[in-house]
């Protein structure tokens, strides 16, 4: 089977999902990565679930694919203890999951922005990953019956809009010259309904998240700090670094 390690992957651990591992990580893992459509490998321990996930969109060309990252997650035979899981990727790239104690990250950057993230966090043991990894998964995600009813009342209001500016716009195309201005106008609401039709059908490729803890990441590299917290909620971003023994907080939207 293919190995295929995403740019926009996330780890994260959840407390309580015992029972209900894969809808509970599903639900964590579309809150981050702001789409329904994930990709998601999970694993339990006790009362804890630990998980890795992507958007779904970026296995295209992916769909029977295994990740050797899955040796990060607990209770995996090549699971190894704590520490730093590293995996190569294209591009010259590397991904890297952590799991420290109860902390489960990950970062994706060049081999030595990953290096300096997974020292900052305090990893001793890397653990390079070359093994047979696991099969992604593609669960649906569960809806309430009102989130599903508006989202699907979008799409279809937005593809409605489309279809009848378009039908209008035919008309307006077969009528005598002097309505020339008229369909020119009416063509540009199809293509500006058709537009924000297809927006709301295309999730997010990159999130927030992921570009934001980027960010941190990187600012202590240039600046030679520690990252010693950060969250993501709500759509916001917000860190602490360790610089000169003060803590600075950072935040991005």
């Amino acid at each position: 089977m293919e190995l295929f390690t995403p740019r926009s992957l996330i780890a994260g651990r959840l407390t309580g999902g015992q029972g209900r591992a894969v809808p509970s990580a599903m639900q964590a893992a579309a809150a981050v990565l702001g789409t329904a459509q994930v990709a998601l490998l999970c694993a339990t321990d006790k009362d804890q679930v630990w998980y890795l996930a992507a958007p779904a969109s970026e296995f295209a060309s992916h769909l029977q694919s295994a990740c050797v990252l899955a040796a990060a997650l607990p209770q995996n035979a090549e699971h190894k203890g704590d520490g730093a899981y590293v995996a190569d990727m294209e591009g010259g790239l590397q991904a890297v999951v952590l799991k420290l104690g109860d902390k489960f990250q990950s970062y994706v950057g060049t081999p030595a922005l990953v290096q300096r993230f997974a020292a900052m966090e305090g990893a001793t043991a890397i653990h390079v990953c070359n093994g047979a990894g696991l099969p992604w998964t593609f669960p649906a995600q569960p809806r309430s019956d009102w989130s599903g009813r508006l989202v699907l009342g979008v799409t279809l209001s937005g593809l409605l809009v489309a279809l009848l500016a378009a039908a209008l716009w035919l008309w307006a195309a077969a009528q005598v010259t002097a309505f020339q201005q008229e369909s020119e106008d009416l063509q540009l609401v199809q293509q500006a309904a058709m537009k924000n039709a297809l927006q709301s059908l295309t999730p997010a490729v990159y999130p927030p998240a992921i570009s934001n803890l980027q960010r941190a990441v990187e600012q202590c590299a240039q600046e030679g700090s520690t990252l010693v917290q950060f969250e993501h909620k709500e759509g916001h971003s917000i860190w602490q670094l360790l610089l000169n023994n003060q803590l600075v907080r950072r935040s991005g939207p």
